[in-house]
């Protein structure tokens, strides 16, 4: 491998966590960076919207990390900004609210003592057949059902993933198990019970970040100093072609806000939009085997219907998972158990979301009829009787989750194999990968990405490896220059 030189230059598409994180690295470094963002905010699915005094986010985030790394960066982008809040969830289910971690005495008191008895002997029955006759996991649902019983899949995980994915679970990769689901015990679950009550599993941590003024300040901060630092951010810039001269990415061409067509170019050009979409820009055209494995990436979309409510509080809840079909959203945010300083004194503001498909019937409905969809299916559940409404708008997000397929690692590995061979090109991040990782990952790839263009280290798998179980697929540098 050639021995590697700073770039002048960096071209990153998509101004989300990765992007921007990698962008501030470079400029810190002495690299001209310019950034190029479709929307017009920063932060892609951790931007924040302004309306009548409160700071939406697309669906809350929660900032955790593992990585110590990580934790210092944005203690020290964000400085007394970044608050400590206590995290509660809830699963509102069968007219019931049941606490997660699940309590078992939830599970006894609240749905029966019938069902509890019944619950924890399917479980132990698949604890143990599962370390006699193990069974493979070969999707989702088997995935479930083997660690935790048919009993808790039927009634929680399958209902929830259906509603969710808008697919059956049977037709959802284990994969997507494997990097979302922390593995609830319910040896824990009784241990709890009984003699650790007041403790959380240790996966589980009861508190995490948060910015004083939502999720999306921590990319505005970075924006900031980008710019500070000489580095160039174009909003309303999405991308129209990617041009290629061998194995290299020659240009860029992007829509300007103005309508126009303008061209760029870059010793390096880094993607964080969605890769599906982003391969199809390419120009010559993609092969067609990696042609067929753009066929099968596909986005499940979440649109949001974002309140504010003339009431000081509802709950006391960061997150309320709705299960059941009959009510239209999935999961709801209480703006104020986030943070007290994204809503008005004496206020508080809710953001349902709703999954669905771009361009299907939710995704296209009347804003004000999915309002009288949603005001019904708060008052079923007892949240919202009387409601006092101040106001109300609907956010989307069209690459809100990939969707993993059963075939999802093949998937991948024909959308990898075809961008490795560009020398010039990385793509990093949620999208710009096709993965459900979380922030703290994708900042991750930011910082790693930054050291790996000026210097070469750390090599690409290394980047590519972070929130997988295992190699999905081993990428080989094509060179460097």
């Amino acid at each position: 491998m050639a021995t590697a030189k700073k770039p002048d230059k960096v071209l990153v598409i998509g101004a989300g966590p990765a992007g921007l994180t990698l962008a501030l690295k470079l400029a810190e470094s002495g690299v001209r960076v310019e950034v190029l963002e479709a929307e017009d905010r920063v932060g892609g699915l951790c931007m924040s919207i302004p309306f009548q005094g409160c700071r939406f986010d697309l669906g809350g985030h929660r900032f955790i990390t593992k990585d110590t790394d990580v934790q210092v960066f944005i203690e020290q982008l964000m400085g007394d900004e970044l608050l400590v809040r206590p995290r509660k969830s809830v699963i509102l289910l069968k007219n019931k609210v049941l606490r997660y971690p699940v309590k078992a005495q939830d599970v006894l008191t609240k749905l029966g003592f019938g069902f509890s008895v019944k619950a924890f002997l399917d479980y132990f029955l698949t604890f143990a057949l599962q370390h006699t006759f193990p069974r493979p996991d070969s999707s989702f649902e088997e995935w479930v059902i083997n660690r935790f019983g048919a009993t808790l899949y039927n009634l929680y995980f399958g209902p929830y993933s259906a509603k969710l994915w808008g697919i059956e679970p049977c037709r959802i990769s284990h994969k997507w198990a494997d990097q979302r689901i922390q593995l609830l015990n319910l040896w824990d679950v009784i241990a709890r019970m009984l003699w650790r009550t007041a403790d959380n599993p240790k996966t589980y941590a009861d508190s995490f970040y948060y910015p004083r003024q939502g999720i999306g300040q921590i990319f505005e901060v970075m924006t900031e100093r980008i710019e500070r630092l000489g580095g160039t951010i174009r909003l309303n810039s999405p991308v129209r072609r990617v041009s290629l001269a061998g194995s290299r990415v020659s240009s860029v061409t992007h829509a300007t806000p103005e309508g126009a067509d303008r061209e760029t170019s870059a010793d390096w050009v880094v993607n964080t939009s969605p890769l599906p979409q982003f391969m199809k820009m390419l120009s010559p055209a993609i092969a067609p085997d990696a042609e067929e494995a753009v066929s099968f990436a596909h986005y499940r979309g979440i649109r949001f219907m974002n309140v504010v409510l003339d009431t000081p509080a509802l709950t006391d809840n960061t997150w309320t998972y709705v299960p059941e079909p009959q009510y239209v959203f999935f999961r709801i945010q209480e703006l104020r158990n986030w943070s007290p300083t994204v809503v008005p004194d004496g206020k508080t503001a809710l953001t349902l979301e709703i999954a669905c498909n771009y361009k299907d019937d939710i995704w296209n409905m009347p804003e004000d009829a999915l309002w009288e969809a949603c005001r019904t299916s708060l008052a079923a559940l007892g949240l919202v009787k009387d409601p006092r409404v101040c106001g109300y708008f609907c956010s989307y997000a069209r690459h809100a989750y990939p969707i993993y397929y059963i075939d999802y690692p093949n998937t991948v590995r024909g959308l990898y194999t075809f961008i490795s061979r560009i020398s010039n090109l990385r793509t990093i991040g949620r999208q710009g990968l096709f993965r459900y990782n979380n922030m703290d990952h994708s900042i991750k790839m930011g910082l790693l990405t930054a050291g790996h263009i000026i210097d070469g280290t750390p090599g690409f798998q290394d980047i590519m490896s972070i929130a997988t179980e295992a190699k999905i697929f081993d990428w080989q540098d094509p060179g460097r220059e």
